[in-house]
């Protein structure tokens, strides 16, 4: 089992409870007086599959197919079989990728639903391993997309010797301070919240607002610190032979934004919030480690040619 399918499975059992949660709370409505008949209503309806093409009629309405047409733009796949590899199936190929932001969530329920109904997440069924290979693909692909950033532009300089001990230095004080306030900033972010397990946080914002309004404040004071960070970087001049060690500093400060807003947003997308948080564990202790050795070895480089 590869390391992105362990480290997906792992978000995904965490994160079961917060998938529970959200369809619970935020799914369409059931008239039934108690909870568990209205749960029970809403994974049946979810579950039933009319046209028998792998998406339950609620996925269908969802993705915008006919829940009565198994093949709703008639490309020779069925709808569910277009969602499990990716294809937005209400369009025709070959410009069909489903590559725009999506609720990462919703996304990720209807493709194991998906492929549930349809049999190929059954451990017996022949086509098992390829799915699961598709599903994880399927959903990295969509949270890279989600929390994409553009590149920045960067001011240059020459390859001199004087133009690199210029940009050694500066950078000897920029990245230091840059992992240093990004660790401590995770830190103090997670501080806010507690003891509340990483599954719960989805439901902070309802069931505890006031700790959610510290915790969104925490986050928003993070996504400026990072902002300054990045324009210090965009104001240095770079050598072109550093011009990638530069841009994957800068894209350190982009990337850790982009993740904390993916965390703010946890009550609508839980999902995607927990994997945001623990992609920024990540960003704090290990990536800041290897960007700070690759810069160090990329200028030693850099003054050797």
């Amino acid at each position: 089992m590869s390391g992105r399918l362990k480290f997906l499975l792992a978000v995904l059992a965490v994160g079961a409870g917060s998938l529970f949660w959200y369809f619970a709370s935020y799914g369409p409505t059931s008239s039934s007086s108690t909870f568990s008949a209205s749960l029970y209503e809403k994974t049946t309806a979810t579950l039933q599959d009319t046209d028998n093409d792998g998406l339950g009629d609620r996925e269908e309405t969802y993705w915008g197919t006919d829940f009565k047409t198994a093949d709703t733009d008639g490309d020779g796949f069925t709808d569910g079989e277009e969602v499990l590899s990716g294809h937005n199936p209400a369009k025709k190929g070959p410009d069909d990728l489903l590559n725009e932001r999506r609720n990462l969530t919703e996304r990720t329920s209807t493709l194991l639903l998906g492929g549930l109904v349809a049999g190929d997440l059954d451990p017996e069924s022949p086509k098992y391993e390829a799915s699961i290979t598709a599903l994880v693909d399927q959903i990295f692909d969509q949270y890279t997309t989600n929390t994409s950033v553009e590149l920045d532009s960067l001011a240059t300089t020459d390859d001199s010797t004087d133009a690199l001990i210029r940009y050694g230095l500066a950078m000897s004080r920029a990245l230091p301070e840059l992992f240093s306030d990004t660790a401590k900033g995770f830190v103090a972010t997670l501080g806010v919240v507690g003891n509340t397990p990483i599954d719960s946080l989805s439901k902070l914002q309802k069931e505890e607002p006031e700790t959610y309004r510290a915790f969104a404040a925490s986050i928003d004071g993070q996504i400026a610190m990072l902002e300054k960070h990045a324009t210090t970087l965009k104001g240095i001049r770079v050598p072109p032979s550093l011009r990638t060690a530069h841009q994957n500093a800068l894209l350190f400060a982009r990337g850790a934004q982009q993740q904390y807003r993916a965390v703010r947003d946890i009550s609508r997308d839980p999902l995607q919030g927990i994997i945001a948080l623990q992609v920024l564990e990540s960003l704090a202790t290990d990536t800041s480690a290897q960007i700070s050795a690759d810069f160090s070895s990329r200028l030693a480089k850099a003054f050797q040619q």
